[in-house]
């Protein structure tokens, strides 16, 4: 597509601009091009890696290559036995799921990179040389400056330095961005931190230069300022705007909403209505990714083949049809090109005639690249750190917009799925909010009326003549004066960018923090954030403990009798990253409907799979993935009246849907509150019609108005398996049936099987010490088991 744009340009004697990205890692390609000579950003590979120190990168959330990173950690603990260790000035699901969580005050990471380069070269630990002119132009600080700067003792960065120290014999890796690299020292952090990678050694095979992210076409803000700049001297006739929102998302510096409507006539082409395509003139509708043929790279070396699994759906086309089309009409043809016959030919000359069917069967295509051989530009690095002003850290209160999990930059909010999918650190599904410290609440007495109370109070932000007005979530692991708030949510004249790279600053400073008096509704889906002592995720201890005294094994009910299957169901919190991937995928593989943020508000939710986080006194978190467990002694079964819910003779605990008549009476008994109630037809409310019916899997039936429901293990898949074993012949092999959510998870955390069969993955699962059952001294006998998470170091 690429490469089409180019020539469309070139026909059509269109400019093509840079492309726009929100997070385009500005000062990260920025470092490496001042040092390396490579304005890129490489890839990290974290799979070999015995230790990870990760600063303000948020790896399994938003940072170039989450899921792929995830997986890489889950490789590297079974494998290398990472230790990981992340910094941060704020509070991310990052942190919390590193082995240690170390905060500093934000801005001030350049101290702290500082301290270890000094470090590393203090007690000969490099395994490149640092030039004696680079060696002159760092700054020195001792351990009581760089503590004061940071704000962690001289204990933990002597440990710091330490732990470091002594994994530079176990393949270390260091990664720094995210909000550690989008501050006024967000460059010199990113410097320092990549002069660390070369100094240790790193560069090469750790950090990868040679499957670099494809950002060669990407621009920065600075190139959206020049434009905007254009656009205000009348410079710009026709302007297209392809997949993207700048309007949405760029800071108010810039000054590109005052004048994109300079344009004499612009163009959207796009899939969805977003904010910058309700300002043109002429909106071109793109068939989305399910109906269109393309390609993608997202790396050096790599091309993604993208094929079509529907028709399309109305009178719309690809991106790739549209530009072939205007460039034949340019040329006064009839258009007659089709973009896949164009792609074809381009893969062909690629990849080979020969290879492009079975490339197309396999969906990419991979070509080896030569080592990367990466030099220090020494004089670079010295004007770089003999300029720096290496500013102390901030002062007074301090707002971070960060990217979110479920939006990133917002380009996400036209899904409803998006939203109906709770934030994992908060629970909140609907509704912006701003996340603050309990010593800050506290402070400005604002009241939290308990941690399930919805309505919250309302406080009222400003900066440099803009204002917002938003309820307060309290966050653990906050610093008092730092605030939180996604990108997407912030008002864009809170913004400001990095004259010197175009990076966009995440740090809103000079901002002042007021209650207003109002307190507003907030979707917050989590009952509650303490275990309130109730060992739902018991320590190895409090298991032990749980063992030797009463277990609730008694009943009065006789055992269930499985005669060749008891489906389990297995959960690792040590891999689990509380993503929430599985919470979407169970939405899509069982057709439960979005209800809405009013909805929510009434806790109304449909979901069958909740992310559960719970906070301890030293704002430490565990993550529980809860949905039904599948009880052998159900308490929900033996209240219901009409035997709607009951257990079959594979360990499930089944619903009849027309049984139901929706007595609740099961929601009640179950000590999981995992089950839901449809308050409406979602057929008739519209929900099921139109477009949305091609969105229903037609293997499970939507339930109606008035009925309970909730996870079945995929009881579907569990029949569609067992129906193409029983046509060959056999039994259901271990592995065959993979419900929706262990199918999306990235870490694999999540393991299914007939636990009955000592050869089972899930019988080896429920064998480990690390194994417990949540409320198991209930007496409900769960058939889902979790593997706590390891001690932390």
């Amino acid at each position: 597509l690429s490469d089409l744009i180019d020539q469309f340009c070139q026909k059509t004697g269109v400019e093509r601009l840079p492309e726009y990205e929100a997070f385009s890692h500005a000062n990260l390609r920025e470092a490496h091009s001042l040092l390396f000579g490579r304005k890129e950003v490489p890839a990290y590979n974290i799979k070999n890696a015995g230790f990870l120190l990760t600063i303000g990168a948020d790896v399994i959330e938003t940072f170039v290559n989450p899921v792929g990173f995830a997986r890489e950690i889950k490789h590297a603990k079974e494998n290398n036995n990472l230790k990981w260790i992340h910094v941060e000035p704020h509070a991310s699901l990052t942190g919390f799921q590193a082995h240690q969580r170390h905060t500093l005050l934000p801005g001030s990471e350049p101290y702290l990179l500082l301290y270890l380069i000094d470090y590393v070269v203090a007690n000969n630990l490099t395994s490149n040389p640092l030039p004696t002119s680079v060696k002159n132009a760092l700054p020195k600080a001792t351990v009581k400056q760089v503590a004061e700067k940071t704000g962690l003792d001289v204990g933990t960065l002597t440990e710091l330095a330490q732990t470091f120290g002594k994994s530079l014999a176990h393949n270390p890796l260091v990664i720094v961005g995210g909000v550690s690299t989008a501050h006024q020292n967000g460059l010199e952090t990113a410097v320092l931190g990549a002069l660390l990678q070369w100094l240790t050694g790193m560069i090469g095979e750790m950090v990868d230069f040679a499957h670099s992210l494809n950002l060669d076409t990407v621009g920065t803000l600075l190139d959206v300022k020049q434009l905007s700049e254009r656009l205000e001297k009348d410079q710009i006739g026709v302007m297209f705007v392809s997949k993207t929102d700048p309007l949405s998302t760029l800071p108010g510096a810039v000054g590109f909403s005052e004048n994109f409507g300079k344009a004499t006539f612009r163009v959207a082409i796009t899939d969805m209505i977003t904010e910058t395509a309700e300002q043109c003139d002429l909106i071109l509708p793109l068939s989305n990714a399910f109906e269109s043929w393309g390609d993608v790279s997202p790396r050096k070396g790599l091309l993604n083949i993208l094929q079509p699994v529907i028709e399309v759906l109305y009178d719309t086309r690809s991106e790739g049809d549209i530009l072939l089309n205007l460039t034949e009409l340019s040329e006064g043809k009839q258009p007659q090109t089709l973009y896949q016959d164009w792609l074809r030919n381009k893969w062909k000359t690629a990849i080979g005639e020969a290879n492009l069917e079975s490339v197309i069967a396999k969906g990419f295509h991979e070509v080896s690249q030569p080592s990367a051989r990466i030099r220090l530009k020494a004089g670079n690095a010295s004007n770089v750190l003999r300029e720096a002003k290496f500013d102390g850290p901030f002062d007074g209160t301090v707002l971070l917009a960060v990217p979110s999990v479920r939006t990133y930059d917002g380009r996400s909010n036209a899904l409803p799925l998006t939203h109906e999918v709770p934030d994992p650190l908060t629970t909140v599904s609907y509704g912006s909010w701003v996340s603050l410290s309990k010593e800050q609440a506290e402070a400005l007495n604002l009241s939290e009326k308990g941690l399930v109370h919805k309505h919250r109070d309302v406080v009222e932000l400003k900066t440099n003549g803009s204002s917002m007005n938003l309820p307060v979530m309290v966050q653990p692991g906050l610093h008092n004066g730092v605030m939180t708030i996604h990108r997407d949510q912030v008002n864009p004249a809170f913004l400001n960018m990095d004259a010197r790279t175009g990076e966009v600053l995440a740090y809103v400073t000079g901002i002042s923090v007021s209650p207003t008096g109002l307190q507003k509704p907030l979707a917050i889906v989590s009952g509650g954030f303490d275990q309130e002592n109730r060992n739902i995720i018991p320590k190895e201890h409090d298991e032990k403990e749980v063992h030797h005294n009463f277990r609730g094994d008694e009943t009065l009910y006789p055992d269930h009798v499985h005669p060749e299957v008891r489906w389990a169901l297995g959960v690792d919190l040590e891999n689990c990253i509380g993503c929430s991937a599985c919470v979407a995928a169970c939405y899509i593989e069982n057709n439960i409907p979005c209800t809405g943020e009013e909805e929510h508000l009434k806790g109304r939710e449909m979901s069958w799979i909740r992310v559960q986080p719970y906070y301890d006194e030293h704002d430490n978190m565990d993550i529980l993935l809860m949905m039904c467990q599948q009880c052998d002694a159900a308490p929900c079964e033996n209240v219901c009246p009409v035997f709607a819910t009951y257990h079959n003779n594979e360990g499930l605990n089944v619903m009849v849907y027309n049984r139901c008549v929706g007595t609740r009476y099961c929601h009640n008994n179950c000590p999981y509150k995992v089950r839901r109630f449809n308050y409406f037809d979602w057929t008739n409310e519209g929900y099921w019609q139109g477009a949305m019916t091609r969105m229903a899997n037609p293997e499970i039936w939507v339930r109606p108005k008035g009925v309970m429901e909730k996870c079945t293990f995929c009881f579907q898949r569990i029949r569609k398996a067992k129906d193409f074993a029983k046509d060959q012949g056999r039994k259901v092999a271990d592995g065959e049936i993979v419900p929706a959510c262990a199918q999306t998870c990235p870490t694999e955390a999540i393991v299914f099987g007939n636990i009955l069969d000592e050869n089972s993955r899930i019988y080896q699962f429920a064998q480990s010490d690390r194994k417990f059952r949540v409320l198991e001294v209930l007496g409900t006998r769960p058939a889902v088991h979790y593997l706590r998470k390891e001690d932390k170091a």
